[in-house]
């Protein structure tokens, strides 16, 4: 179980990195484009104005800290380096803005990050892409092993498409449009950019909620 007070102590712990300057510039830039990214019609999360904005980059400034947190402890490091850590790990994951917003419109930044992780935590495929990972880059064997189960993920979806709805499956087939170019994204965002958002509040009710 995660701890209540996990955002105050993952909070602090950023605020010592960036007074230290040893919190990655790179990954700020990654998580400020993010957000930039995020319900920009909405005006809620813009950099300058946005009411919500501080808040967002507060809660995925400490997710990034967990991460790292769990990367060191893999690596059996006595402290966290996020700027080592971020060689061998993606402690970010573009899109991730989009899952913490919904969460953040209606729930204080505390709850905000344990719901957050908690959600991740629960859908395999979601933890396929923001579960802890070895970059891309990375020269470990076991990094394909995400890439590997979203692409499983991807074809059951596929063969669920030309089961259910056989007529949408042809004409995306014979328009050459595979569902690496779609279903990833859906899943990456869960909906947030692409339906309106109590549309996407009600799809997470159907996803998370128990009937």
């Amino acid at each position: 179980m995660l701890s209540h007070n996990l955002f105050d102590r993952a909070s602090k712990a950023v605020q010592q990195c960036l007074a230290a300057n040893v919190f990655p510039s790179a990954l700020i830039k990654i998580i400020k484009r993010d957000i930039a990214c995020t319900l920009p019609s909405l005006r809620l999360f813009d950099e300058k104005s946005g009411p919500l904005w501080q808040d967002l980059f507060d809660v995925l400034l400490a997710f990034v800290f967990v991460r790292a947190d769990e990367a060191a402890q893999r690596e059996k490091m006595e402290l966290i380096n996020i700027e080592e850590l971020q060689n061998t790990y993606s402690l970010y994951v573009p899109g991730l803005a989009n899952l913490a917003a919904l969460l953040i419109m209606n729930l204080p930044t505390h709850q905000t990050l344990i719901v957050l992780l908690n959600l991740i935590a629960k859908k395999s495929w979601l933890r396929a892409i923001y579960g802890l990972q070895c970059r891309v880059d990375s020269d470990d064997h076991n990094c394909n092993t995400f890439a590997i189960q979203l692409q499983g993920y991807e074809r059951v979806f596929n063969a669920l498409l030309a089961e259910r709805m056989p007529h949408i499956y042809a004409n995306l087939h014979k328009a050459s449009v595979r569902p690496d170019e779609y279903v990833r994204e859906w899943i990456r965002t869960l909906f947030v950019p692409w339906v309106e958002i109590d549309t996407a509040a009600h799809l997470w009710d159907i996803m998370y909620v128990p009937n």
